[in-house]
């Protein structure tokens, strides 16, 4: 936005230097005419008609050459403008869908964060983000958790191999497993032919079940 306000004030300007220069220009020449005029001496009236004719012409062509050159910058005007308003247009759109994603993925408290550190940097003519500041907290005194004593992390690191090194004084040993007393169910072999008798069988009963309906 601060971008197009810029530029929609340059051409502003630049237009303006623009009317002041044809004014300028315009004043000049009527000056100039003026003192020709008046050092103009006619030897008759018809030369005076004449003149005055050749003058009015001379005043006619730049009339319609000054509306020209008006038409002109009229339509560079309009051109300019038309661009201008399809960049505001655009700047705009994009600036409300940057306000949508914003409001539904970022939370309040980063989007709060980074507007306290936002910053308009004149020179730069942009926003830039600021340096945050780092909190830091002082010093705590370290502690061994879950140690009932203060132990170093050599010891710790020792302690797994050797029990001198532990804060308690016992000693790990593996589980002494008993005798087993008990052994795996297997369950009982039957014969394939009584296998295939009872499987016979089961299809019979299952075909004899079954209705058709009609």
């Amino acid at each position: 936005m601060q971008e197009l306000k810029l530029e929609n004030l340059i051409l502003r300007q630049k237009i303006w230097h623009f009317k002041k220069e044809i004014e300028m220009q315009q004043r000049i020449e009527l000056e100039e005419e003026t003192c020709s005029e008046l050092k103009q001496v006619f030897a008759s009236l018809q030369q005076q008609v004449d003149f005055k004719r050749d003058k009015l012409k001379r005043i006619n062509n730049k009339l319609q050459s000054i509306r020209q050159e008006i038409k002109d910058n009229h339509e560079v005007y309009l051109k300019d403008r038309q661009e201008i308003e399809n960049a505001n247009d655009e700047a705009t759109v994009n600036l409300r869908q940057a306000f949508l994603i914003i409001d539904n993925f970022v939370p309040s408290e980063e989007r709060s964060r980074i507007i306290s550190l936002a910053q308009f940097d004149e020179n730069l003519d942009n926003w830039i983000i600021k340096k945050e500041i780092e909190k830091i907290l002082p010093s705590e005194r370290p502690r061994a958790h879950n140690y009932r004593r203060p132990i170093s992390d050599y010891a710790i690191q020792q302690g797994q191999l050797n029990p001198k090194y532990r804060g308690e004084n016992v000693l790990d040993l593996k589980l002494d497993m008993p005798l087993r007393t008990t052994q795996d169910y297997v369950p009982p072999a039957i014969c394939p032919q009584i296998k295939a008798l009872v499987n016979d069988v089961i299809k019979k009963e299952m075909d004899n079940c079954h209705v058709t309906i009609k």
